[in-house]
């Protein structure tokens, strides 16, 4: 499962302009978009590029292997990136976590719809309200905090710890990323999810899935949507400078 990057932008752009504008082909990448079958605010836009492939599996073949496969006209790998536009809530999420080719799309997206795209700030107000409202806390993190660079605190519900909710109230300003258990419609057992406020993104943890989890990381998304607007007011929801 991969990371989620998650960024909101600075205008309203509607269903129309996303279609017409992100469906393009060009010579190093093109994208397809469309409306989502599921959320009627959402585009579903897909990012294609090509890779070398000793990038791909380099690791895994020998010279000798990578060689014939040139040969063959097999030195590239066509890759595809997922990203999720909600355009009612500006919100943007990009199935890829922070590297080169993240970069080259938001780029793109910028270029294309005339916008600007900045990582969600999450604060740790939002981070305490979504530990208050959802289930297991099984790891917090925290920055700073005497004279480490990073601390971590776990358990299996830390919510249980007296031990951590004082640490938790003495640090409040240090916590910048949490793993917990969320309160949503879930078809899976075993599984958390992680949320890094430094990083504006979210991952799911100890859990296999058979398909694309859409439905459950959407209502991921949007729980944590509802705790940065909460925790610094509807017309007041800032975005990472």
């Amino acid at each position: 499962m991969p990371t989620i990057l998650l960024l909101t932008y600075d205008k309203f752009v509607d269903k129309e302009e996303f279609l017409k504008k992100l469906n393009v082909f060009a010579k190093d990448f093109w994208m397809k978009a469309k409306p989502s079958m599921f959320d009627e605010h959402e585009i579903v836009v897909s990012y294609f590029y090509y890779e070398d492939i000793e990038k791909v599996v380099g690791n895994f073949l020998d010279e000798e292997a990578l060689i014939l496969l040139k040969k063959h006209n097999k030195a590239k790998v066509l890759r595809k990136v997922l990203i999720f536009i909600n355009y009612k809530l500006r919100l943007v999420e990009i199935y890829r976590g922070h590297d080169e080719i993240t970069k080259r799309i938001i780029a793109k997206l910028e270029e294309l719809l005339k916008i600007k795209l900045k990582p969600m700030k999450i604060s740790e107000n939002a981070l305490i309200s979504l530990i208050r409202k959802n289930n297991e806390l099984k790891q917090a993190f925290f920055k700073n905090v005497n004279g480490y660079f990073m601390l971590i605190y776990k358990d299996k519900n830390l919510k249980r710890s007296k031990e951590f909710e004082d640490f938790l109230a003495k640090h409040k300003s240090s916590l910048f990323a949490i793993t917990f258990k969320p309160r949503i419609k879930f078809l899976g057992k075993d599984y958390a999810i992680t949320i890094n406020a430094l990083k504006s993104s979210i991952k799911f943890s100890y859990v296999k899935f058979k398909y694309r989890p859409r439905y459950e990381i959407r209502q991921v998304t949007k729980l944590i949507y509802n705790s940065c607007i909460k925790s610094v007011g509807l017309f007041n929801f800032k975005i990472k400078k």
